[in-house]
């Protein structure tokens, strides 16, 4: 049977840390290790994972740092240059688990070599316990089917279609991972403080499969002391991007963000010049790829068709304008459309039928 290494990074969570060690150790299958950290804690946390630690000194260690690292993932880091077992569950320190997490997930990494992350639905929880509903609301705008029932994905498809637009594994603590999809991973998401969970889950997939169940066998605290509760929207917004770049440009994935930056650009307006679509289109692209190297850029921005999501828009638009009788308007749209898809033989014809309309038909 695999070992399992439970890694338990904690700062400042002592309110919380009896019931979520009292979880850990509730599991029907029980982890090999458990690995309590601490990072700098101003209250009492150390106290009381040292208990734990004393109660339970052939399963438990604690390791305490001398300063505060600035970062959870580098916390993860030191648990995995700690952790001996074959599975890694990182039970961040203010959830709480089902019993039956680990009887549940370790078998779908026993059952396939290829799978690496293990991962089940999460409940949403308040400070005091309260339920807050479940993590579904979060992906099913992205796919109302994907994650109703158990699954096994490519990794590489599961970031290409999905990953790439969100962090859908949003809990750490409903995830158990190969050790094995964690060699080689570098320091780089221990320089990231919010977005470092789905880098990682990312670089994972580059090599491993995915696995999924609709048990809800994880629950996410969320109160006001949480990372998420008091992150600064744009730091948020930074890291996502720097992942989302990184799938970019190691999946394949640049149709996917053009995709995503179309539906991002403004309404029809009957009003609205091409000019108006065409600034927003760039300025969201200069966003998409701001901070890359250049040797990572230039493949993408010579990539010839990095502006049809732009011309098929503009080419929208000029229906609509057309539909709305704006026949000038609509010539507008469709030229505009033609400056950045030569090709588009569809556009030459609803250009012409704002002089002939029997040219629509054509």
């Amino acid at each position: 049977m695999s070992k399992v290494t439970c890694i338990v990074p904690n700062y400042n969570h002592a309110r919380f840390l009896p019931e979520r060690l009292d979880s850990i150790l509730a599991q029907t299958r029980m982890p090999d290790e458990i690995i309590l950290l601490d990072d700098q804690s101003s209250d009492n946390s150390c106290e009381i994972l040292q208990e734990y630690a004393e109660r339970f000194p052939l399963l438990i260690s604690c390791h305490f740092n001398e300063e505060n690292s600035g970062s959870p993932f580098k916390q993860w880091a030191e648990g995995m240059e700690l952790a001996h077992g074959d599975f890694i569950w990182i039970a961040e320190s203010d959830d709480v688990a089902d019993p039956r997490l680990l009887e549940t997930l370790a078998p779908m990494l026993e059952a396939d070599p290829k799978v690496g992350i293990a991962y089940c639905q999460s409940r949403k929880i308040g400070d005091q316990g309260e339920d807050l509903g479940d993590y579904h609301y979060l992906t099913e705008k992205l796919d109302a089917d994907h994650w109703s029932s158990a699954y096994s994905n490519d990794g590489r498809d599961e970031c290409a279609k999905y990953l790439i637009r969100m962090n859908t594994i949003a809990n750490a603590s409903a995830v158990l991972f190969r050790k094995a999809a964690y060699e080689n991973m570098g320091d780089e998401p221990s320089r990231f403080r919010l977005c470092g969970d789905w880098l990682v889950w990312v670089r994972m997939l580059e090599k491993f499969d995915i696995a999924y169940t609709p048990e809800k066998l994880s629950s996410f605290r969320y109160h006001e002391s949480s990372v998420r509760g008091t992150t600064q929207e744009e730091k948020y917004l930074d890291e996502s991007r720097r992942v989302r770049q990184h799938i970019m440009c190691h999946f394949d994935a640049l149709d996917q963000e053009l995709n995503i930056v179309q539906r991002s650009l403004p309404e029809y307006d009957a009003d609205m010049q091409p000019q108006v679509i065409i600034e927003a289109y760039e300025e969201k692209l200069n966003d998409l790829f701001k901070g890359l190297s250049e040797e990572k850029l230039n493949p993408l921005t010579e990539d010839k068709n990095i502006h049809l999501p732009l011309a098929q828009r503009l080419l929208d638009y000029g229906n609509k304008s057309f539909s709305a009788k704006k026949f000038k308007l609509a010539r507008q749209y469709y030229a505009a459309s033609l400056r950045y898809d030569r090709l588009r033989l569809k556009a030459i014809g609803y250009a012409m039928s704002t002089y002939a309309p029997w040219c629509r038909s054509i």
